[in-house]
Parts: C-alpha cells; sequence; structure tokens
C-alpha cells in the first residue's frame, strides 16, 4: 500500500462507498490532507485511527447465532440499561441523572 491514499483508494481500503468517505471527510471524522481541493489520505494515519477506533468502540458486533438464540435482544436491552441513567431535560441540553416528569426515558 502507497504512503498516500486517494479518496477511491481509502473506500476501497475501508471497504465502503466514497461518498461515506466524503461525508466523513466533511465531519471531519477520518485525517485527512487536503492539497487545494484534493483530498488525500496518509496510510500511518489511516492505521493509527483505525486502531484507535477498534480500542474504543463501546459498541460490539453481534453474531448471527446470537440472533438465532435470541441472545441480541438480551445485548441490546443492556445497551438501553447502561444509557438509562443519564436523561436530558428538555431544551437544556443539560444531563439529570433523574428523568423528567412527563419525559421520555431513554
Amino acid at each position: 500500500m502507497s504512503d498516500i491514499l486517494t479518496v477511491d483508494e481509502i473506500a476501497q481500503h475501508l471497504k465502503i462507498p466514497k461518498s461515506a468517505v466524503y461525508r466523513m471527510v466533511e465531519r471531519h471524522e477520518i485525517p485527512c490532507v487536503r492539497l487545494g481541493r484534493l483530498i488525500r489520505f496518509r496510510t500511518l494515519d489511516i492505521e493509527d485511527w483505525l486502531s484507535k477506533k477498534v480500542n474504543s468502540s463501546p459498541t460490539k458486533c453481534v453474531k448471527s447465532k446470537d440472533v438465532a438464540q435470541g441472545n441480541a435482544m438480551k445485548w441490546a436491552k443492556g445497551i438501553v440499561d447502561s444509557l438509562a441513567p443519564v436523561c436530558y431535560s428538555a431544551g437544556s441540553g443539560k444531563p439529570n441523572k433523574q428523568p423528567q416528569e412527563g419525559g421520555v426515558d431513554v
């Protein structure tokens, strides 16, 4: 693999559509270098970014056998339960420890 990758090459490398790469660039979600209108990616930056994404990802993939055995719902309920302690008050954007009266628990 080259030290510098194009949008086409990074899309192939990550096995995602080019449109997803452009969206990630716009949102500053992926490290890139802009050369005028050109977008380039350094291989070292991408490999480092990928390893950080993998190591810091709070979610895990659900295996198809887990879905077949009904374990996927248990996994999803665990995720929802872990998020439940933090609720946001309407309009303030600040987390509350207790749900608002008449509000929606997440």
